[in-house]
């Protein structure tokens, strides 16, 4: 009798943490759609307002301004498009990522070619900014993992250093083997962050965005889906930093 007791008693233990886990995991999973929710109300809205601005603004009364008053609103509509669409297409990503709909196909991938790649799509970004990037990884090094999740780490990382490095500033994306594994790194000399945006740069519930050095929007998904991106590859993800010193975020392969 007193062992069938003790037995209950561990059974009745082991469902109370059970069910704490899952508490815990709702609450997780609630507090991330209310972030979401968040982002979509504030970060979608507010590029649209914009963006329906101007554009009244020239449908009713195009020739009450110069061409150069024209320009700049359409330089304007075109920028919070841009904008708009990239925050949408990180959105879709992650909630793909999150419900298992994105799939992974991993292979054998030269390094190098893929961050050349991703350098050359966003060098009219950093042109802007005349902002030098320079790719410090030898031809020969090979990574497997999933192409296309590995093009999105990449290019969101560049995508943020520049965004936080001020003009003539340097982004430098290095690579070098580190036992079985590749070690990659995005490094810049920008303004850097505090020890509270370090603590909580990977966590979508207490994210707080900051505007970068030309006043870019962002959410911070883009750091998020770059964390779940390089898990699911099977490496990790860290960043180093200090406010004025510039970033370095380093992942593994």
């Amino acid at each position: 009798f007193y062992r069938q007791n003790q037995q209950a008693l561990r059974q009745l233990e082991s469902q109370n943490k059970e069910i704490l886990k899952q508490k815990e995991e709702l609450n997780e999973l609630n507090s991330t759609k209310d972030k979401l929710f968040s982002i979509i109300a504030h970060d979608l809205r507010s590029p649209f307002v914009g963006i329906q601005g101007f554009s009244d603004l020239l449908v009713n009364s195009p020739d009450d301004y110069t061409p150069e008053e024209t320009k700049l609103f359409l330089e304007q509509i075109n920028y919070s498009s841009r904008t708009t669409l990239d925050l949408l297409e990180k959105l879709l990503s992650w909630a793909k990522n999150q419900t298992g709909k994105i799939r992974f196909n991993p292979e054998k991938i030269n390094l190098q070619s893929i961050i050349l790649e991703c350098m050359n799509s966003l060098m009219t970004s950093a042109k802007i900014k005349n902002i030098s990037m320079f790719c410090d990884c030898e031809s020969d090094i090979d990574v497997y993992a999933d192409r296309d999740m590995l093009r999105t780490v990449i290019r969101n990382l560049i995508q943020n250093s520049i965004k936080f490095t001020k003009p003539e500033g340097r982004i430098t994306i290095s690579a070098k083997r580190s036992g079985k594994l590749v070690e990659i790194s995005v490094k810049d000399n920008g303004i850097g962050m505090d020890e509270n945006t370090l603590k909580n740069i990977f966590n979508i519930t207490d994210k707080q965005t900051t505007p970068g050095t030309a006043n870019e929007r962002g959410t911070g998904l883009g750091l998020i889906l770059c964390k779940d991106f390089v898990e699911k590859n099977g490496g990790t993800i860290s960043v180093e930093s200090a406010l004025g010193k510039g970033s370095n975020f380093v992942f593994t392969l």
